[in-house]
């Protein structure tokens, strides 16, 4: 039986450059790229960059908004979760008897419900915020 054969070098070629990228990085290097284009926008760059920024900003401004609601709709729910605790444990408290297995069956409905309930305002927050972020990048 015979052994096998090494392969024949070489064992790979060189890869052709992508051209996907329009700024020509693939093919230049990032840095010559980088030196290539700073010269193509050398008139018009500051307009360029300055136009880039404001996006930038507000694409960041944005952001903060979505944090700032998320961070208001979790507050909000936490405090109402604790209210209804609360009231779900002087309803349970004053039960006696019978009623209490009765009391704590209407509790723990109420509760799947409230959960049920921040489930879908949280979705609904979300959903808005999707879409302002899409409404961003079409003015963008």
């Amino acid at each position: 039986s015979s052994h096998p054969m090494p392969p024949e070098p070489p064992l790979f070629s060189p890869a052709r450059p992508k051209l996907t990228d329009p700024t020509g990085r693939d093919i230049l290097g990032v840095d010559l790229a980088s030196a290539v284009i700073e010269r193509l926008l050398e008139e018009s760059g500051t307009v360029l960059l300055e136009t880039c920024r404001g996006l930038w900003m507000l694409s960041a401004l944005k952001e903060k908004e979505a944090v700032k609601a998320i961070a208001a709709l979790d507050k909000a729910m936490t405090e109402d979760n604790e209210r209804m605790e609360a009231s779900l444990e002087n309803r349970l408290s004053v039960a006696t008897g019978d009623a209490v297995a009765a009391v704590q069956v209407v509790n723990a409905n109420e509760r799947r419900n409230f959960h049920m309930s921040c489930v879908q305002r949280r979705q609904q927050l979300l959903t808005k915020l999707a879409w302002d972020f899409r409404n961003v990048l079409y003015v963008q």
